[in-house]
């Protein structure tokens, strides 16, 4: 069973693996630009949740590990996620998007970083690894089940839905290889 979250949030969970950016980043086509840009705005974000969450599921270590990994090239930052990490001030605000971010990191993630492999890539992506893959597990499933945190998730997918627009916007962006054949 998914919980009452997940179905609360469903509509915009499919909005978000079908933005073009999510799409480059499980096609392996996303630029090491793009991808740079994407953990500095998860960093930003997460520094504003990690001082709230249980150890195991803390991301922003991680984040940052890989950032410098991706050293000479450096990230841009986002003012959206500073902007959504400065609204992160109540309890529903905060759980909300931590269920997205941890949930994103834990299961998305490693699909990403699967596809970044299989396509040649090999773009740093330690934020998925969890030394204590059961808690962080547990931590998700628990905030799965609170029906209460669903404005917070929903803003939390918007914002990142917004994070991945700016990052196409800058131009620093190669669609899947599927949708550029189609494009000539």
């Amino acid at each position: 069973m998914l919980g009452p979250l997940w179905q609360a949030t469903r509509d915009l969970h499919h909005q978000a693996e079908d933005h073009p950016l999510a799409r480059a980043m499980i096609a392996g086509t996303i630029t090491t630009q793009a991808w740079a840009d994407w953990l500095q705005a998860h960093l930003t974000i997460q520094l504003a949740l990690d001082p709230h969450l249980p150890l195991a599921v803390q991301r922003a270590d991680a984040l940052a590990l890989d950032l410098l990994a991706l050293l000479p090239v450096e990230a841009q930052p986002s003012r959206v996620a500073a902007e959504f990490a400065a609204s992160l001030t109540d309890t529903v605000a905060i759980f909300g998007a931590a269920y997205l971010t941890i949930g994103a990191h834990r299961r998305g993630g490693r699909v990403i970083e699967k596809a970044l492999r299989e396509a040649g890539r090999d773009l740093p992506s330690r934020h998925t690894s969890f030394d204590d893959g059961p808690a962080a597990e547990a931590f998700v499933k628990q905030l799965r089940e609170i029906p209460d945190l669903a404005p917070g998730a929903r803003r939390a997918f918007v914002a990142l839905s917004a994070v991945m627009d700016e990052i196409v916007a800058r131009g620093d962006f190669e669609a899947p290889r599927a949708e550029v054949a189609v494009a000539r």
